[in-house]
């Protein structure tokens, strides 16, 4: 995961000393099946990676992991859990409360299941997830909606910080204005509408069509650009888009690298996911960039965006619609929006984003 990766990368260059414990997916990394291996150094984080005897839907069971934390418990300040639903949390759990060592937990926008939901998590969160949880001395939330979930479950609201996923910034200020819209025959008169991600039925793209078609009778030289690969719905959003006869405004390019990718949040005058869940990072991306959002309020919620660096709408063609012809119409709006992007996304900087982080370590540790 990459945000544990930048974490800790940040933690280790204020001099702590950091160790990822992880799943073995190759064994050729110092181990073999029997043992786990060696630690492996990464920008001087300490990653142990142990073999697994048995995976399930991302659950791997790791023996080798129990002797090892038995006996290096007692070794860590603290503990970061980053899945509660995972067999190292629930070893970590365990000698966690034994030996008394405090740990803050997160569940990355992964939502205990209700009795209707998978019996597989249901079981799992009954045994496990949901202790794991209660016994955390501190809890990460990504969102406002993460935040009020947490409450829901009981966690008092002083064992609650709000801190969001961090983003390397720079990464964007690489971008080449022109050059997307130069590779892929895009004008510099169009106005191009963005969405970048995974092009799957879950994130509403159909809806952002059929606002987008809705607005071809207003912005002639609109284009509406789909970027990211293919999750099993591209072939019903393209038809989608011929039904709807703006075949000539629609551009779908797959996968592209991640040069293209920042290219593209650069060339672009307003970027929108319908639907998400968690924290996108896509949202910090297009900020890096300066690209106004729109979402909507069909899933979670992140505070931050409404008003200040775009808009958050009801799910509906009209009112998606609606905000997406402001921001294209409206220069002063986008020039506000575009300056506050730049603005806030400085907060998630990684320095900013460990700032908050150390902090909670320390509250969880007192």
């Amino acid at each position: 995961m990459d945000v544990v990766y930048h974490i800790s990368k940040e933690l280790v260059q204020r001099g702590h000393d950091v160790a990822i414990l992880s799943p073995a997916c190759r064994y050729d990394v110092g181990g073999d099946e029997k043992t786990p291996s060696a630690p492996f150094n990464m920008d001087g984080i300490k990653i142990h990676y142990f073999p697994y005897s048995f995976y399930y839907n991302r659950f791997y069971v790791m023996p080798k992991l129990i002797p090892y934390l038995k006996n290096n418990t007692n070794v860590f300040d603290i503990a970061h859990v980053h899945d509660i639903r995972s067999f190292q949390s629930i070893i970590l759990h365990h000698y966690a409360v034994k030996q008394g060592l405090p740990y803050v937990s997160q569940i990355h926008g992964s939502y205990l299941e209700p009795v209707t939901g998978s019996m597989p998590k249901w079981l799992l969160d009954s045994l496990f997830s949901r202790r794991i949880l209660a016994d955390s001395k501190r809890v990460i939330a990504l969102t406002e909606t993460e935040r009020n979930y947490y409450k829901k479950c009981g966690i008092a609201e002083e064992r609650i910080d709000s801190i969001g996923n961090g983003i390397e910034l720079s990464e964007y200020q690489a971008a080449e204005s022109g050059a997307f819209r130069k590779r892929f025959g895009i004008s510099t008169d169009d106005r191009v509408v963005l969405y970048l991600g995974r092009v799957h039925r879950s994130k509403g793209i159909d809806l952002l069509i059929e606002a987008f078609s809705d607005l071809r009778n207003r912005f002639e030289t609109a284009k509406l650009v789909i970027v990211g690969p293919d999750d099993g719905y591209a072939s019903a959003l393209r038809n989608k888009v011929d039904r709807l006869n703006i075949n000539d405004s629609t551009l779908f390019t797959g996968r592209i690298g991640e040069y293209d990718k920042i290219n593209a949040y650069a060339d672009a005058d307003v970027f929108v996911t319908p639907r998400y869940t968690g924290f996108p990072l896509t949202f910090l991306e297009s900020c890096a960039c300066g690209t106004p959002i729109v979402t909507t309020r069909c899933g979670d919620s992140i505070d931050w965006i409404d008003g200040f660096v775009g808009y958050v709408t009801n799910y509906s063609k009209k009112e998606l619609a609606g905000a997406i012809a402001t921001i294209l119409s409206d220069d002063q709006t986008r020039e506000r929006f575009t300056n506050n992007c730049r603005t806030l996304v400085q907060r998630f900087s990684w320095p900013s984003v460990v700032d908050k982080i150390e902090k909670t370590y320390r509250a969880a540790c007192a």
